[in-house]
C-alpha cells in the first residue's frame, strides 16, 4: 500500500512518468518479495511453523543453551522463510517454552528477533532486502554472474554465528536482558503446547 501510494504521489507531482512506475513494479525483486509473503502467510495459516517449532524446541533448562538452540533453529528457518511470520509464530511458542523450562521469556524474546534477522542474511530469499540488492546488482552489472541462493552465506553465516554467540553470552546478564516476569521453576517441565 505504501509503495502504491508513493508511486501515485510521484506520478501526480511529475517526478516520474507512468513508464517508470510500471517498470518498478515489473522488477523481479518486489515480485519475488510479494510471492514470499504469500508463501510465508500460507505456512503460518496452516500452523506448519508452530508445529515445526514445537518439535524443534527441547527441554533445555540452561538459559545459555536455550538461547543458542533457539537462535540456531530460528536462524535456520529464517534463511528460507520470511522473518515476520517466523517471529509471529515463535513468540507465543517461546513464551510458553521459556515458562515451561523455568526461564523468563524476556531472556529469549529479544534474541528471537535478532536470530530471525541474522538468519535472513544467510540466503538470497531470507529477507526482501537481499532480493532487492540482487536485482539492483543485476541491473548495474549485467555481464557479471548473478547472486545465487547461497551467495550471501559467505558473510551471513559467520555473522549469524557470531551474533548467536554474543546473544548467548550477553543474555545471561540481567543488565542486558533483565527478567521481566517471575517464572515458577518446575521439577519436571511440561511439554510446551500452544492452542
Amino acid at each position: 500500500l505504501t509503495m502504491l501510494l508513493a508511486t501515485v504521489v510521484l506520478i501526480l507531482f511529475r517526478v516520474i512518468d507512468q513508464r517508470d512506475a510500471y517498470q518498478g513494479f515489473s522488477d523481479p525483486g518486489p515480485i519475488t518479495t510479494a510471492c514470499m509473503f504469500v508463501v510465508a502467510r500460507a505456512l503460518s495459516a496452516v500452523g506448519l511453523l508452530g508445529k515445526l517449532a514445537t518439535l524443534l524446541l527441547g527441554d533445555i533448562t540452561n538459559v545459555r543453551l536455550a538461547t543458542v538452540w533457539m537462535c540456531l533453529v530460528v536462524a535456520t528457518m529464517s534463511a528460507f522463510i520470511n522473518n515476520t511470520p517466523i517471529v509471529a509464530a515463535f513468540v507465543p511458542l517461546i513464551q510458553a517454552w521459556a515458562i515451561s523450562i523455568g526461564v523468563s521469556p524476556s531472556k529469549l524474546l529479544m534474541p528471537l528477533s535478532f536470530a530471525s534477522m541474522l538468519g535472513g542474511m544467510c540466503t538470497l530469499i531470507g529477507t526482501s532486502t537481499n532480493l532487492i540488492v540482487a536485482a539492483r546488482y543485476e541491473d548495474e552489472f549485467p555481464g557479471e554472474d548473478k547472486i545465487g541462493l547461497f551467495g550471501p552465506a559467505l558473510y551471513g553465516v559467520p555473522v549469524a554465528l557470531l551474533g548467536t554467540a554474543y546473544m548467548s553470552f550477553a543474555g545471561k546478564f540481567d543488565a542486558v536482558l533483565p527478567p521481566r516476569i517471575e517464572v515458577p521453576i518446575h521439577s519436571s517441565p511440561p511439554i510446551c503446547q500452544i492452542d
